[in-house]
């Protein structure tokens, strides 16, 4: 079977509120990515796509739906507490994994990485303060 990339879209009336990425296999569906707005944020909308995408999952045929990474614990001191009471709060396993790093391929990574720093720098710095924000 072929795995299935699945984008989702909350909207209400004229306001699209959040999204996620899911990958379905059978063995594994994984969140890959996900967004909201502050657009109506009190109605939520990531609680639905989750749900949505793990029933999606469960038809699918998939055995586990991976909610990816979080916060190794529920220290409410941690900047990313909120998304770890958002993930635990659907229940399921909390399964700590090793972490990954990125291993240069080709010889221009390292050129590539330096120019993206360099534009960052320009966009983010330089022309923020020309532009007065």
């Amino acid at each position: 079977d072929v795995p299935a990339v699945t984008l989702y879209l909350a909207k209400h009336e004229d306001d699209y509120l959040g999204a996620i990425i899911t990958l379905f296999s059978r063995t594994e569906s994984v969140y890959l990515y996900g967004c909201s707005s502050n657009v109506k944020r009190n109605l939520m909308p990531n609680f639905l796509l989750q749900w949505t995408a793990m029933q999606d999952a469960k038809k699918y045929g998939s055995l586990y739906y991976d909610m990816y990474g979080m916060p190794p614990t529920d220290d409410e001191n941690h900047p990313m507490h909120g998304l770890y009471l958002f993930k635990t709060g659907f229940g399921g396993k909390n399964i700590h994994r090793i972490g990954t790093f990125d291993v240069p391929v080709h010889i221009l990574y390292r050129a590539c990485i330096a120019a993206e720093s360099l534009r960052a720098f320009w966009h983010k710095k330089i022309m923020k303060k020309i532009r007065g924000r």
